[in-house]
This record gives structure tokens, sequence and C-alpha cells, in this order.
């Protein structure tokens, strides 16, 4: 297993797609913002897309900020990536916690109906 320290070495080293149909011209609609995330009802549809595009995999989110650069069946949501194909290739979340702490605190607060006014970006910056 090869684990990467924190989650946005993670995303760019396996290339999380942001963005599919604008920069990408990738026309399937995700689950969640401009992010390629995908729910697991989604899955057939992007094995059937990856299958078609071998340039691009999936990746798995397991929950609670794990994920794995691999097609896990029944998972929380997966991901389209273009980068590193490597299995191995996972984040386990809890090794980051100033990222994690970000963004539950950036969660709660878009959960409570308030605007968040924070100015560290690095959230929204992959």
């Amino acid at each position: 297993m090869k684990i990467c320290k924190t989650y946005r070495e993670f995303f760019y080293k396996v290339g999380i797609l942001v963005d599919l149909k604008y920069s990408y011209g990738i026309d399937l609609e995700p689950c969640w913002g401009v992010v390629g995330f995908f729910k697991q009802h989604r899955l057939e549809e992007l094995l059937a897309f990856v299958e078609k595009y071998p340039e691009y995999h999936i990746v798995s989110e397991l929950g609670n900020n794990i994920f794995f650069n691999k097609v896990i069946q029944n998972r929380f949501g997966y991901f389209l990536a273009e980068g590193d194909q490597d299995p191995e290739i996972v984040y386990l979340g809890v090794i980051d916690p100033v990222r994690d702490f970000d963004y539950e605190v950036r969660r709660l607060m878009s959960n409570s109906g308030f605007p968040i006014f924070l100015k560290d970006k690095s959230f929204s910056e992959f």
C-alpha cells in the first residue's frame, strides 16, 4: 500500500478530475458541484465510461476521508481521475488533521445556512 500523507497529495497524484464538462468535455453530470463525485448508484455508468476511455480510472471514497485508487463496490462514492492508476495508492484521512478540521468547519457552516467567510481557500484548490 502506498499511503499519501495529505488529501492534496492524493488528489494530485491520482489526478482527480475537476470541472468535467467544461475542462475535459466529458458529458457526465456529477452528483456534487464541479468535482467529479458520483454516488454509488452511478458506478455502472462510470465503469462503462472508463472501459470506453482507458486513459481515465475510478477512485473510490469509503467515507470518513478514506480514498482508494481503485474500484471498490458498494462504497460511499466515486471520482473520475486521469493520473497515476496504481491501485496501491491510498489516502487514509486521519494523517492530515488540519485538512480534516478545515473540511469539518466548512461542512458545518454550510449546513447551518450561514455564508462561509474563511480566508484559507486550500480546500477549494485541488
